[in-house]
């Protein structure tokens, strides 16, 4: 018993003294055990554990410390830069200088890195596009964008980059979004504001559930008689809301109490949008470029040169 306390006291004293220094009055281990760990956010990684994103290296005063950052795992998986490091430096390079011939060193190039590309950067790419397309055609905001995300370049950037760049929602972020409506500080306003920062349309969106659009048409004529709700735009209708907000009309509250529903017309046509299109970059887009394009691209490739360096046309006949 007492060799067991001692062991529990160097190692509480070791977490305490060696790896958090200058806490004050830090919690001892066992209480930590006994209170129960509260699991990070999936995919957040040590993403959650600092206030700003760290991963990103930056040579400032300490440049050992920033490459340190950049290379930290998320989770269980590798940052992005140790993940290219790894998969192009110690893949690609000694393959690369260990292939036999020209011709295995020209596969090389075109087969492995296309391979690698496509699964690191192709696939959340297309997802991307696809999820874009999906969110202009149904209203709906089908991913969230970083804060930094205006010119041309940067927005391109953020589609390729796997990580932090823009992130289709999850099923649970989809359920939070869209029907945990009393968690917004401000109701629908917060709720359309939300919505048409992330590329969406708000009439369209709420207009997805019938009901929820007769209550708008209700709410459109109360506020402007005579006026076309057909017509009205996105900023029409956030400013009949925010109209409505303040003075919680019955059809705002009827509004409210559909969008509560968990498995309301919003939330299942958003996971429907979401669930199709990463089937389809997954199991098709992906595998296309992978086992077909990529096939071809490098058979007809290959008979072109042997055919070049037989001495032979395409029609058989010597040159």
């Amino acid at each position: 018993m007492k060799i067991n306390n001692m062991r529990n006291y160097n190692l509480d004293n070791a977490l305490h003294h060696n790896f958090l220094p200058g806490r004050p009055s830090p919690e001892s281990l066992s209480s930590s055990l006994a209170k129960g760990f509260h699991p990070l956010p999936r995919g957040e990684g040590n993403a959650a554990l600092n206030a700003s994103p760290q991963n990103t290296p930056s040579f400032g005063a300490n440049p050992l410390q920033s490459l340190g950052r950049a290379f930290e795992f998320d989770g269980f998986n590798f940052s992005l830069s140790g993940l290219l490091l790894i998969l192009y430096g110690a893949t690609i390079i000694p393959r690369y200088v260990k292939a036999r011939d020209k011709d295995e060193k020209r596969e090389i190039l075109i087969r492995d890195i296309t391979t690698l590309t496509t699964l690191i950067f192709a696939r959340r790419s297309i997802q991307n596009v696809v999820s874009r397309m999906c969110s202009k055609a149904s209203g709906l905001a089908l991913h969230t964008k970083p804060e930094n995300h205006s010119g041309s370049l940067k927005k391109i950037y953020n589609y390729l980059r796997p990580e932090r760049g823009i992130q289709p929602l999850t099923s649970e972020q989809i359920i939070a979004k869209y029907s945990k409506i009393q968690d917004y500080k401000n109701g629908l306003v917060d709720f359309g504001d939300f919505v048409i920062k992330q590329g969406g349309d708000i009439k369209k969106a709420l207009c997805t559930d019938k009901n929820i659009a007769q209550h708008l048409k209700s709410m459109h004529t109360k506020w402007k008689p005579g006026g076309d709700f057909e017509s009205a735009g996105s900023d029409e209708i956030m400013n009949m809301i925010r109209h409505f907000h303040k003075n919680r009309e019955n059809d705002y509250a009827q509004i409210i109490e559909i969008l509560k529903n968990p498995n309301n017309e919003l939330v299942k046509k958003a996971k429907f949008m979401n669930s199709t299109f990463d089937f389809l970059t997954t199991l098709v887009f992906v595998p296309a470029i992978l086992g077909v394009f990529l096939s071809y691209f490098n058979e007809t490739l290959t008979k072109r040169l042997y055919l070049g360096k037989s001495g032979r046309t395409k029609s058989g006949s010597y040159h």
